[in-house]
């Protein structure tokens, strides 16, 4: 979970915009997901996922 502070702590004080890039995009949106965790809603951001294509169900008990 360490990591994951971090990388939360880079991205936010980060100048605006954040781009993240991988081929697939699976690690930048979990990389957001991450960040944007225990900000908001869970559910809100496995459907913001879902909208993109994106299954982040498993990343539930983490946001």
């Amino acid at each position: 979970m360490r990591i994951t502070h971090a990388i939360a702590a880079l991205a936010l004080a980060a100048p605006a915009p954040v781009l993240a890039y991988c081929r697939t995009g699976t690690r930048s949106i979990t990389a957001w997901a991450l960040t944007h965790g225990g900000q908001g809603n869970a559910d809100d951001i496995i459907a913001a996922g879902a909208q993109a294509g994106y299954d982040l169900s498993s990343l539930r008990p983490l946001l």
